[in-house]
């Protein structure tokens, strides 16, 4: 039996899994076109399992691919990089290297002396390459690609949780040749059905109002889907429909008790930038997006923040909103001292000297307007606020 994969590409054999046929499509396209490409999205957004499914194609389409993975390459030497670099394009290009190549140009030389070939190389995790080599490499895919119409390394793929620009610190490196395509989170459409596909195979099936609520709180980020999924059937494996209730459980789950490897992540990217990140979650203002500023930029990239309709700053991911909103709460935020500044406490007594609780109300009531609370709100399926939480005004009354 398949399951839900939150670690690591898909394989459709053991996962649940969405080929995405059109997306799969335009990279063979670009491929078909010599193109260099840079795939790029935050973690966990289905890249690994779209550029095996691409590998695959290729292959059939008589194409030489080669994967490098650069992960834990951050304090590699020259010479581990180098012997890493020609043991893979040997075994998996079956092409042997001469002796004296022991520089990473004599590699590139080497393969562009090869005629008649069809060579695509993919490269993950380049953002792992230490400064220096990631210099010399960039050079030398950049030259290879001005003359890939005399040679066979047709293609280069790199993969990245970033755009190529954002982990270019040495501006001096000129890459400006490579096509971007990055892996949009699923649709909604995409979301139900890889839950269709659990419930197809085991017969039990997901509340309609359970689809809807994980589709939203993920925003259809592939690996947020597999986990909320994959925690509910493993939750409650013997129950034939998983309802709303065993859905908030679960949330309630990733928001107090979850150790994730993936909103670790988030959390402490946000961490870096908390004063604007607090201003996002508790000050009800709005933030121009632009993406030149680092701070926006940077969140942007690993996906916490998006652009909204009006040109403000939102948050991308509603769980990854819940879990900044639980991570960087103050105990004390002050709201209780600015109320306290404003209140006459004499004018909620009576002249017998009772206190008048419905007065209180009443002032709270003008004041949870002025205030508006717009986080808490709920919005609509057109994305309208239409309703306040009764637990946020009652704690604020308090």
């Amino acid at each position: 039996m398949r399951e839900f994969n939150t670690s690591g590409p898909n394989l459709p054999e053991k996962h649940y899994t969405l080929l995405r046929p059109h997306l799969v499509k335009q990279g063979k396209n670009l491929v078909y076109d010599e193109r260099y490409v840079t795939i790029w999205s935050p973690h966990q957004t289905g890249k690994s399992t779209y550029f095996n499914a691409l590998d695959c194609e290729l292959k059939q389409d008589g194409y030489k691919v080669a994967v490098l993975n650069f992960e834990g390459f951050e304090d590699a030497s020259e010479k581990d990089f180098l012997n890493y670099v020609i043991a893979v394009l040997s075994e998996q290009w079956n092409i042997q290297f001469e002796f004296k190549s022991n520089t990473l140009h004599s590699v590139f030389q080497h393969i562009t002396n090869t005629k008649n070939k069809n060579y695509v190389l993919i490269i993950d995790k380049l953002e792992h390459i230490k400064d220096n080599f990631l210099e010399v490499f960039l050079h030398e895919v950049r030259a290879a690609y001005h003359s890939r119409q005399n040679h066979g390394l047709k293609s280069v793929i790199l993969v990245n949780t970033v755009n190529i620009e954002g982990i270019l610190k040495n501006q001096a490196i000129p890459f400006n040749i490579s096509e971007n395509l990055p892996i949009p989170y699923f649709t909604n459409e995409e979301t139900f059905e890889l839950l269709s596909q659990h419930e197809r195979e085991t017969g039990q099936l997901f509340d309609a109002a359970v689809k809807t609520k994980i589709s939203a709180i993920t925003a259809n980020q592939p690996g947020l889907v597999n986990a909320f999924a994959g925690k509910l059937v493993s939750d409650y494996p013997e129950k034939p429909i998983l309802s709303y209730a065993d859905y908030l459980k679960v949330e309630d789950w990733f928001l107090t008790e979850s150790i994730d490897k993936n909103l670790s992540n988030i959390v402490n990217k946000a961490e870096e930038y908390r004063p604007f990140v607090e201003q996002l979650l508790f000050k009800d203002i709005k933030i121009l997006f632009q993406i030149h500023r680092e701070d926006i930029k940077t969140l942007y990239v690993n996906g916490i923040i998006k652009k909204e309709e009006d040109g403000s700053v939102g948050f991308r991911v509603p769980l990854y909103q819940k879990v900044l909103h639980t991570a960087f709460f103050p105990y004390t935020n002050g709201e209780s001292d600015r109320i306290q500044s404003t209140i006459i406490v004499e004018e909620f007594y009576t002249e017998e000297g009772v206190f008048d609780i419905n007065k209180v109300i009443e002032k709270y009531k003008i004041y949870a307007l002025r205030r508006r609370f717009r986080y808490f709100r709920e919005k609509n399926e057109k994305g309208r606020y239409i309703t306040l939480k009764e637990a946020t005004l009652v704690y604020s009354f308090e």
